[in-house]
């Protein structure tokens, strides 16, 4: 579950990704394929083959990116996401803002997404699958 949060969460999640989706799909539910796991391949798999591609990746985190810019300013700051869990102030959202002026950008949040789904995807075919969603990583 810790794997899954962290893949949504920078973007966790997530970003992420993944984080960076942070919630778990209801019990006994998973992907096409997921070997029960929920979560995160329950939300990307939009086409249902039990893969995550980089075009499902990124309209997950177009969306998520969407729900923590509460005020719709297109800019994500640590007010709007002070009450998520993770590592350091806003789940590790703010981790996103690379040029240190107290907000994450789209142009931020997506090149962190696009960053962790490469890690992500460990054979680097272009989609991730439930094996490498939790493989261990460094």
């Amino acid at each position: 579950m810790r794997k899954l949060f962290l893949a949504a969460a920078f973007a966790g999640t997530m970003t992420g990704a993944a984080a960076l989706a942070g919630q778990a799909a209801p019990a006994g539910q998973g992907a096409p394929g997921g070997n029960g796991r929920g979560g995160m391949m329950m939300r990307a798999d939009t086409n249902g083959d039990g893969k995550i591609s980089q075009a499902e990746f990124t309209a997950m985190m177009d969306q998520r990116f969407a729900r923590l810019d509460k005020n719709g300013d297109g800019f994500i700051t640590a007010d709007e996401v002070s009450d998520m869990p993770g590592r350091g102030p806003g789940g590790g959202v703010m981790a996103a803002d690379t040029n240190h002026d107290g907000k994450v950008s789209h142009a931020e949040f997506t090149a962190l997404a696009t960053a962790r789904f490469a890690k992500l995807d460990v054979n680097g075919d272009g989609q991730v699958t439930p094996d490498e969603m939790s493989a261990p990583r460094n």
